[in-house]
């Protein structure tokens, strides 16, 4: 369970995770009448 493939998988799914949450966000807060 601590190979490198399952290590790259965790990052692989968490980092662009988190930037298409931050990108979605700020989508949002662009749009008009957005929060």
């Amino acid at each position: 369970m601590t190979s490198p493939g399952n290590d790259d998988g965790a990052v692989g799914y968490r980092v662009p995770a988190l930037a298409r949450g931050l990108a979605i966000l700020g989508a949002v807060a662009a749009a008009p009448g957005g929060a």
